[in-house]
């Protein structure tokens, strides 16, 4: 069964229901197994049609055609032309390997930095290796691996193959324990929606806690912030979870304001690694509400901080973290203008951006970037001269 019909489905969960469907299926549907990595091999497509199978030394098995189902040859014919054949139930299964899972499984075959295995089509004057042939030498690779490996089925494809150091944390879990916590710290907390896609899970809480969002309005009415964009100021925290993106689970406390939403501080995160479990992710949570509280310093730092050229400055840290530039453009200031403003301007960029090109992924890694300046306004301010 599939939630997300392609591999570059994005869907919208619009209401906690969504969410709640979605959590239960991958509960009920994602299949994490543990094969040894020299028990698995890649096989490629010929150009004739034939399944060709990359026969693994150390595992000494092959898969006779008629084993490889007819979906399966069609999702790989149809992307990279790559399946993963694997042991599973007393026997041998071949799937697509999803383009999540490509880099990890040239990681697991030793090639994480060959630009050679990686390039699906002729650039330049560097030609592309047929898929047979990747086939062989990603297998070969493999057989010499005798490490424990995980592998996730998702969505009728190979969609991650991790390392045994990897922790899984199933999204259910991180849902439920997160908002059993908000429960209890912010009652009136309610679910504001969120994406998912085969990187990433994200979705937002609005905290609706009435004393810290009156203190940061004060704050901000203090550096002279306009009375109308105040009346749209609220705090929340965004949750990203991702077993192939970052492979981290990340909390983000961010406040919205005139419809853009910025982070208040750097993300917490948790990543997916043995040494972690879930109470590492629990004791996340109090750290949101004290992320909260100490950013109103770092935000009064950014409001009384004058800049003269803000355009120069968006357009220095544009480069510099390698944000969109086509939206950067039409970004317009106030002739008085603060650090503040650069750091609004930049989140509301990425957004835009985001509108325009669907990428989840960028989303979530160009807001990172953009929240490390918090803290550190001289990375602003060293952009603003003619």
């Amino acid at each position: 069964m599939k939630y997300l019909k392609s591999d570059f489905d994005e869907r919208s969960l619009t209401k906690r229901e969504d969410l709640q469907d979605y959590i239960e299926f991958r509960a009920a549907n994602d299949k994490w197994i543990h094969p040894f990595c020299n028990e698995c091999t890649v096989s490629g497509i010929g150009i004739a049609g034939m399944v060709e199978k990359a026969v693994s030394q150390a595992a000494g098995f092959s898969i006779p055609d008629n084993d490889v189902e007819e979906s399966q040859e069609l999702e790989a014919r149809l992307t990279n032309k790559l399946l993963l054949v694997f042991p599973e139930d007393f026997s041998f299964k071949a799937m697509s390997i999803r383009y999540t899972a490509f880099r990890d499984v040239l990681n697991r075959s030793g090639f994480e930095k060959s630009s050679t295995l990686e390039r699906e089509v002729s650039k330049e004057k560097k030609g592309a290796m047929p898929p047979l042939l990747k086939g062989i030498i990603m297998s070969l690779g493999l057989s010499l691996n005798q490490e424990e490996c995980n592998l996730l089925i998702r969505d009728e494809k190979v969609s991650a193959m991790k390392s045994a150091q990897y922790r899984i944390f199933r999204d259910k879990d991180v849902v439920e324990k997160l908002e059993s916590y908000l429960t209890e710290e912010f009652p009136d907390f309610t679910y504001a929606g969120g994406h998912v896609n085969h990187e990433y899970l994200l979705f937002d809480y609005m905290l609706n806690a009435t004393d810290q969002e009156e203190s940061f309005r004060m704050m901000l009415e203090d550096l002279g912030v306009d009375a109308d964009k105040l009346g749209t100021f609220k705090i929340g925290v965004q949750v990203s979870t991702s077993d192939v993106g970052n492979s981290s689970i990340t909390f983000s406390p961010f406040y919205i304001m005139n419809g853009v939403k910025a982070f208040l501080a750097e993300p917490l995160k948790v990543p997916h690694l043995v040494s972690k479990d879930v109470y590492d992710i629990e004791e996340c949570f109090p750290k949101i509400a004290a992320a909260i509280k100490e950013s109103e310093d770092d935000i009064e730092t950014l409001g009384n901080t004058p800049i003269h050229f803000p355009k120069k400055c968006v357009e220095g840290l544009v480069d510099e973290l390698k944000l969109p530039k086509t939206e950067s453009k039409d970004v317009q200031f106030d002739s008085d203008c603060t650090a503040m403003d650069v750091y609004f301007a930049l989140f509301d960029v990425i957004q835009k951006a985001y509108a325009n090109t669907g990428s989840l992924s960028a989303l979530i890694n160009n807001s990172e970037r953009i929240a490390k300046l918090l803290k550190n306004v001289n990375r602003i301010t060293v952009y603003d001269k003619e």
